[in-house]
């Protein structure tokens, strides 16, 4: 968690589910580059990290999103993608 006077950001991973809406979109199609209050700051995919990912990275079951943000926006993110 980072904190300043004002506000209150998270750090969060999390792993895309066998259910997800993401799965087999790009971060581009999945909206979540769009979103208000977060930043996707990485992929996760098994081992390997990829920081700053491309708009093109494809979601699969498994991956996780590392991302940046707004406490209520992570929240909304969670439970969009879990």
């Amino acid at each position: 968690m980072l904190k300043s006077s004002e506000e209150v950001f998270r750090v969060e991973d999390i792993t895309i589910a066998s259910d997800s809406q993401f799965i087999g979109k790009t971060l581009k199609n999945s909206g979540l580059l769009d979103k208000k209050g977060i930043a996707v700051a990485a992929v996760r995919k098994g081992d390997r990290y990829m920081f700053n990912p491309p708009e093109n990275e494809r979601l699969e079951t498994g991956d996780a999103i590392i991302i940046i943000g707004e406490t209520k926006s992570v929240r909304e993110i969670k439970k969009l993608v879990g």
